[in-house]
C-alpha cells in the first residue's frame, strides 16, 4: 500500500497542463519515427570500446527470474525510475517469466539504470517495433533503457550496452539490434560512439485511435 501511495504522489507532483495537453494531442493524431541500430558481434575483435562506469560502488547485475527481482523489492529498490505506473511491476514480471533479461545497475540501494534483453520472439515480446520473426539468425534485442535522472551523464547507457555487447558475444550471438525514437537525440549519439549503424527505419502513423498506418525503409547508414 505504501509503494502505491508512492507512484500515485510522484504521478501527481510530474502532472502538469503542459503535459496533459502532449497526452491529449498524441490520441488524437501521432506519428512516431524510430531507428532499428545494430551492431555486429561476430568479428575478430570486440566492436565497440571498452566504457567504463563513472559512478561508485556501481555494480551491474543481471536479473532472470521473478525471484531474483522480488528478491531485490524486499531489498527496497525502487524500479520504477520515470514515469511512476502502477502496472511496471506485473509488466516485468510478466517479461522476466517469459525469459527476457533485466540488466540493472544498482548504486548504494538505488537502481541507477535498467535495460531490457530479448533473446528471440517470446523473450524480446513488447519491444516496440522489432518484428523478431523476421529474423532467422540468433539476434538480441536490446529494449527498454531507462537511466534515473540523477544518474544520467555519467557513461552508464554506454558501459551498460557495451557490457551487453559482451554478454551475447560470449554467447555467439552475432548481431544486436536496438530501436530508438527520431527525438532521442542522447541515445542516438550513445549508439554512434558503440559503432552500432542504422539498419532500419520505421514509421508508425495513428489518428484518433481509429486508424493506424506502419511502413519502413531499409537502408544503410555511411559510416
Amino acid at each position: 500500500m505504501n509503494k502505491i501511495k508512492l507512484l500515485l504522489r510522484k504521478g501527481k507532483e510530474g502532472l502538469n497542463r503542459k503535459d496533459f495537453f502532449r497526452c491529449l494531442r498524441r490520441l488524437l493524431y501521432h506519428h512516431r519515427i524510430s531507428y532499428i541500430y545494430e551492431n555486429s558481434l561476430d568479428g575478430p575483435i570486440f566492436p565497440c570500446p571498452i566504457f567504463m562506469c563513472r559512478v561508485s560502488n556501481a555494480q551491474l547485475k543481471i536479473i532472470s527470474s521473478v525471484g531474483d527481482f522480488d528478491k531485490l523489492l524486499k531489498k527496497s529498490f525502487d524500479f520504477t525510475l520515470f514515469p511512476p505506473d502502477l502496472c511496471q511491476y506485473r509488466r516485468y514480471r510478466k517479461r522476466l517469466n517469459r525469459g527476457s533479461k533485466l540488466f540493472s545497475l544498482l548504486v548504494n540501494g538505488e537502481v541507477a539504470h535498467v535495460t531490457w534483453l530479448g533473446l528471440d520472439k517470446a523473450t524480446s515480446y513488447g519491444f516496440y517495433p522489432f518484428s523478431p520473426k523476421k529474423d532467422k539468425d540468433l539476434v538480441g534485442y536490446i529494449g527498454e533503457t531507462m537511466t534515473a535522472p540523477k544518474y544520467r551523464r555519467r557513461g552508464i547507457n554506454l558501459y551498460v550496452h557495451s557490457e551487453i555487447f559482451r554478454y551475447l558475444r560470449e554467447r555467439k550471438i552475432p548481431r544486436a539490434l536496438l530501436s530508438i525514437c527520431k527525438e532521442n537525440v542522447p541515445a542516438r549519439n550513445s549508439q554512434v560512439k558503440l559503432r552500432s549503424h542504422i539498419v532500419e527505419e520505421k514509421h508508425e502513423l495513428r489518428i484518433f485511435l481509429l486508424f493506424g498506418f506502419q511502413w519502413t525503409q531499409t537502408y544503410r547508414e555511411n559510416s
